[in-house]
């Protein structure tokens, strides 16, 4: 009786292990955010900030500030700024000198307009991709919303150490990371010509979009996530297997046909994995029945202004 041949794996496991020490650096990176308060802000819009900007203990360092009738010191070192505007007339220059030293400066406000009117023309739509008008009428979600979005397009370096610190952040960066790990295996998969030249590059991919989430969601990337990366490479078998048969009978779009599996598995396989992750934990730890919602307190920074407190 033939023994059947295993398999050559499609990934390597040296370059995987150096993906993962990689995402938990930049997971653990020194992120410092500066929160400037605008102490003639509504107490309402004040306390909002306050709840939204708790963060996971030991993670990113917050600097909290006040001002309203001096200029408050601008930390050009700081990895994000966040203003929540009032009526101090210095905003305008926070927000020019933040464009023109490009900083990373966010600024939630009540109403964008007066902001925006006080800058010059040219300056004018720069300066409100900066603003987020904050609607004290709807849930806080809203505005954890708007800010993970702000944060996602400007700061996607920062995407993994920001999602540890606030765990509102997780799920809009996991479908982020999914999305753009989706695109890239959609073209990849759609310009490799020979069957099962792209699957090693894909699964690959797909690895380290698991290896992604599972650091943002705090799951250590130990050995119980080579099982997750193990379901990953026996779906790739079987997406291929699936993807030949279907190319047998579609063989004018073959590009379309392997390009729209790589896209479905890529989005399905992160999807699955935040579920799972968000929970504790991967398929080791899914059998083992170790998995619960979390439900840890978040802090709020040491470092805050009076009317924070």
């Amino acid at each position: 009786m033939a023994i059947p041949k295993i398999p050559k794996l499609p990934i390597n496991l040296g370059t995987l292990n150096k993906a993962a020490k990689l995402f938990e650096s930049e997971s653990t990176a020194d992120t410092v955010i500066e929160v400037l308060v605008d102490l003639s802000a509504s107490s309402d819009l004040i306390s909002l900030a306050r709840e939204v900007l708790k963060v996971r203990p030991g993670t990113v360092q917050i600097a909290v500030e006040g001002f309203h009738d001096d200029m408050p010191h601008l930390n050009r070192e700081a990895s994000l700024i966040i203003v929540v505007a009032g009526s101090s007339s210095y905003l305008k220059r926070i927000m020019e000198i933040s464009l023109w030293s490009e900083l990373n400066c966010v600024v939630l406000t009540e109403d964008a307009l007066p902001l925006v009117s006080q800058v010059a023309d040219e300056d004018a739509l720069d300066i409100a991709k900066t603003l987020i008008e904050v609607d004290l009428t709807t849930p806080k979600e809203a505005l954890e919303q708007d800010l993970a979005r702000w944060c996602i397009g400007r700061l996607p370096e920062l995407r993994l150490s920001l999602g540890v610190a606030f765990p509102f952040m997780r799920q809009p960066i996991a479908l982020d990371l999914t999305r753009q790990t989706a695109f890239e295996n959609t073209l990849i998969a759609s310009i490799f010509f020979l069957p099962g030249a792209d699957m090693p590059i894909l699964t690959l991919n797909q690895c380290k979009l698991l290896y992604q989430i599972a650091v943002i969601n705090e799951v250590p990337l130990s050995r119980e996530r080579l099982a997750d990366a193990a379901v990953v490479i026996a779906s790739a078998f079987g997406f291929r297997g699936i993807t030949r048969l279907v190319l047998k009978r579609l063989t004018p779009i073959g590009w379309l046909v392997r390009g729209s599996t790589a896209f479905g598995a890529t989005m399905t396989m992160g999807h699955l994995a935040h579920q799972l992750y968000s929970k504790g934990g991967g398929v080791v730890e899914l059998a083992r029945g170790d998995l619960s919602a979390d439900d840890s307190e978040v802090v709020m920074p040491t470092t805050a202004v009076t009317k924070l407190s």
